[in-house]
């Protein structure tokens, strides 16, 4: 296979987006596969949670068709594939045991930010972490942000009518959430079956659950790790040194930001933790990503 596979996991609002459509960008011939948890999800016994159970629970035929049917999906003459979906970090041991020679980008971003961003997402806000705005989003845009999700969707690849209709519930809640809707349901990887009532304490512990399985799951795999901080503070660094372990040219790799740190890194300090396992968490991840 000629094409580099590289994977970038990170929590949902981690800035994964903004590390893969960046890499997307690295070369005329690089493909990028952006949210294709339909196509992962295939393998897993239950389709109504994006966590899987520990990859050496699987039978080798699922593995072995699992590695088979992605390898039909990409471009194998491709310079780099480039995918990004945000539940991978429930279940990032399934692709370092698919694919041992890929590379992994993981993108750290500190649990207070994300939580935040997390509960305006719920709250029905469209916009990427890298648009700064206090300014309500005006109902235009998401009305444009969910014609262009549906469409790339329906263009994907790895589009499946089934796994849309068995999950009809789910997506028609995202929609109705974007609008200001209060529903059962929340954003992001689905990490648990349990209800949980309180936005926050859900967000806390979607990152945790993240956090928690991604680190793990990448101890022995080549893996990058990027400190979202970083890419604010010190971007032209990160830029080198991804380009440098991707193995692309340099000054290839150009994050595009729109933000200052004080836009981004202010609120920290008066931030209240509603979970012990967020406080334990935090904890933990300042001393493997200490800035």
């Amino acid at each position: 296979m000629k094409a580099q596979l590289i994977f970038v996991i990170g929590a949902a609002r981690s800035g994964t987006h903004l590390v893969g459509s960046t890499l997307s960008k690295i070369s005329n011939n690089t493909q990028y596969l952006a949210e294709i948890n339909e196509f992962w999800n295939k393998y897993n016994l239950d389709s109504s949670i994006d966590t899987f159970r520990c990859v050496n629970e699987f039978p080798d035929s699922i593995l072995e068709k699992a590695r088979a049917d992605f390898l039909d999906l990409i471009d194998l003459d491709a310079d780099f594939v480039i995918e990004k979906t945000a539940a991978n970090s429930l279940r990032t041991d399934f692709l370092v045991k698919l694919f041992p020679d890929a590379k992994f980008v993981y993108v750290y971003r500190d649990g207070r930010d994300v939580v935040n961003s997390v509960i305006k997402k719920n709250l029905g806000d469209s916009r990427k972490v890298t648009v700064t705005s206090s300014k309500k989003e005006p109902i235009k845009n998401k009305i444009v942000f969910l014609y262009r999700r549906i469409l790339d969707k329906l263009q994907s690849p790895t589009f499946s009518f089934s796994y849309f209709a068995k999950n009809y519930k789910y997506y028609t809640s995202l929609v109705l959430g974007l609008f200001g809707y209060r529903t059962k349901f929340y954003w992001g990887p689905r990490f648990t079956k349990s209800r949980i009532n309180n936005l926050h304490e859900y967000a806390e512990l979607q990152w945790v659950a993240s956090c928690c399985r991604s680190t793990k799951d990448l101890k022995n795999s080549n893996s990058f790790n990027i400190l979202f901080d970083d890419i604010i503070n010190d971007r032209s660094t990160v830029e080198k040194s991804l380009a440098s372990f991707i193995g692309a040219k340099q000054n290839s790799v150009v994050f595009h930001l729109k933000f200052s740190s004080s836009d981004k890194l202010s609120n920290r300090n008066s931030y209240k933790a509603h979970t012990k396992s967020f406080i334990s968490t935090m904890d933990k991840m300042n001393n493997e990503f200490p800035r």
